[in-house]
């Protein structure tokens, strides 16, 4: 599926979608994933760069389709040189996609909080790595999400 062999890619194993309401800004729809991995991302990405929007070129992102295991892959490259993929299979993470499109009418970004641990803080941003400001790209062949 990825033609980039050295890219480390994550399937969630939990996750949910809604509207957050950071302190100090306005609500926005969120999306939030759980894998025990992303603790290693966490302690390799920059502090300075662990929530940012993807307009400061902290970091790059695309999304790519597979049609051979109907599945989406999120590829995020930081300017610290970390790597990564998320992988939204049809009928696990990419649901979350699915509910992206019903949810996000009013603007196309949303944001993805990724945690490694459960969370106890009031500040959704403790322990996680924040990725503001995205967009979804549908690939025009794949026939999900509607």
């Amino acid at each position: 599926m990825s033609n980039e062999p050295n890219i480390k890619v994550i399937e969630p194993t939990g996750g949910s979608i809604g509207t957050i309401k950071p302190r100090k800004a306005k609500p926005t729809i969120g999306i939030i994933l759980e894998n025990p991995e992303f603790e290693i991302l966490y302690n390799t990405i920059n502090p300075n760069n662990r929530i940012a929007p993807a307009h400061t070129g902290k970091f790059e992102y695309r999304w790519v389709y597979s049609g051979e295991e109907d599945a989406y892959l999120l590829y995020v490259a930081y300017t610290d040189g970390i790597g990564f993929a998320i992988k939204f299979q049809r009928n696990k993470a990419g649901q979350i996609l699915e509910k992206l499109q019903e949810l996000n009418t009013k603007s196309p970004m949303f944001g993805i909080i990724l945690r490694f641990k459960e969370h106890h803080s009031p500040d959704i941003f403790d322990d996680s790595i924040t990725m503001i400001g995205l967009e979804f790209d549908k690939d025009p062949t794949a026939t999900w999400p509607k």
